[in-house]
């Protein structure tokens, strides 16, 4: 299943996150088995946000830390921006899911 499919499915039909969350592992799997990093560092970053949004910050926060250090390491700095962003977001995103007052703004890295 293509990127855009998966992402059209996660992003418009919220109820579709399993069927997202597997076809991203299987798309993990492959990219591993075919070592390619750059695919690897953006399944990883894309099933971050999935466990973000389901409430599980800490694997979403080390799926993150994954992506960027395969994203630096091949110097992919589009790719890099895109997970600094969301790990910059994610205190935010924990911080409403859990009612408490945002103080500060946006984490720095």
């Amino acid at each position: 299943m293509p990127f855009f499919w998966i992402d059209w499915v996660f992003y418009t039909q919220p109820r579709q996150k399993d069927r997202a969350f597997d076809c991203f592992q299987q798309e993990l799997k492959l990219a591993k088995a075919l070592d390619d990093r750059a695919i690897e560092g953006v399944t990883l970053n894309n099933l971050s946000q999935i466990y973000q949004s389901c409430g599980d910050y800490d694997t979403a926060l080390r799926y993150l830390e994954e992506s960027l250090a395969i994203r630096q390491a091949i110097g992919d700095r589009a790719g890099e921006g895109a997970t600094l962003n969301n790990l910059d977001a994610l205190p935010i995103v924990r911080g409403l899911r859990h009612g408490a007052a945002l103080s500060g703004g946006v984490a720095g890295h």
